[in-house]
């Protein structure tokens, strides 16, 4: 499998409310035979009363917009919170959903899409300032730094090396990700994954089991590599 370099942490990306949601969620995957109260939750994570109470209602309204049926938040005013998680993916998947909800993560996808016209038009569409969305193209420059890439002003879009951009892309996606979901809604997924599974088997390792995780790596790189194409993004 692809290794990357630790310094690119999606901690560069993503705010303390969204990695005390993540907390708040592995947590109770940790403890789902049992209720956590408001006072379990804050001192598991170091937060007041009403911290708890907003990230717990930040948490129940992104597992009801990802409406995976494996997955079921109950709170109860008498006993407190507990999670029902059907398996191990359904946790994984839930993870990614809350970070890919992310305001800075959200914007870093518009811009290797492509989706921007200007920081302005951004703004507008999402109803933030420009001066939020200029926070959050300082985060993904921070991002940046091990890459010689950089982020146009006017227009939000890259600048720099094409195979440094897609290998950025391969390293954002993976660790947001994971495989366990398909996050590129234009890209037919099972065309990608037949045309993977025939140039590996086929045509280099035909006699090898190749791990399935390797194989979704593949598969998000070519994945990857079709949006950017698309723009008119070659490699040299």
């Amino acid at each position: 499998m692809i290794n990357y370099d630790q310094s690119n942490t999606l901690e560069k990306l993503v705010d303390s409310s969204t990695l005390l949601e993540v907390q708040l969620a592995k947590e109770l995957n940790k403890t789902s035979q049992r209720w956590l109260t408001t006072n379990d939750v804050g001192n598991i994570l170091q937060i007041n009363t009403a911290a708890v109470l907003r990230v717990t209602e930040k948490l129940a309204r992104d597992i009801s917009d990802l409406g995976e049926e494996g997955i079921e938040l109950i709170i109860s005013k008498g006993k407190g919170i507990q999670i029902n998680i059907r398996n191990d993916k359904d946790i994984q998947v839930l993870i990614a959903y809350i970070i890919s909800q992310a305001p800075a993560v959200q914007l870093l996808e518009a811009i290797f899409k492509e989706e921007i016209s200007s920081v302005t038009q951004y703004a507008q569409q999402n109803y933030v300032s420009e001066a939020t969305v200029r926070r959050n193209i300082n985060k993904i420059r921070s991002y940046f730094d091990d890459f010689d890439v950089t982020i146009s002003r006017v227009t939000a879009k890259l600048e720099g090396d094409e195979k440094q951009i897609r290998l950025l892309m391969m390293i954002f996606y993976w660790r947001v990700y994971g495989g366990v979901t398909w996050p590129f809604d234009s890209v037919a997924e099972q065309d990608i994954v037949e045309m993977t599974n025939h140039l590996l088997y086929s045509l280099i390792l035909s006699d090898i089991e190749i791990p399935h995780l390797f194989i979704r790596q593949i598969s998000y790189y070519f994945a990857e590599s079709v949006l950017r194409t698309r723009k008119k993004n070659f490699i040299d």
